[in-house]
């Protein structure tokens, strides 16, 4: 992500919300089985909150150890592109 630059979403794997913001749009869909995240900052964005990103933060993901495990995972996430595309 560029500064000063739009993006359709932001992965939630280090969000940090305002608990009132939940409060107005609700938290993780549990219909999703994938890309709740993208769902969830799509909601917030449309209630009116801002999205920021803070790259000064560092986070650490433990990442798949196998060509077999990163592509389950690609394909699982390749899976939600359906039930958002219905929202």
């Amino acid at each position: 992500v560029a500064p000063g630059s739009r993006t359709s979403y932001v992965p939630t794997a280090a969000l940090v919300v305002r608990r009132s913001a939940i409060g107005d749009v609700g938290a993780f869909d549990p219909a999703l089985r994938v890309g709740e995240d993208v769902d969830l900052v799509w909601r917030l964005h449309a209630a009116g909150h801002r999205i920021r990103y803070a790259p000064d933060v560092t986070v650490a993901h433990h990442e798949p150890e196998t060509w077999r495990a990163l592509l389950g995972r690609r394909a699982r996430y390749g899976t939600s592109a359906a039930p958002l595309a219905k929202r």
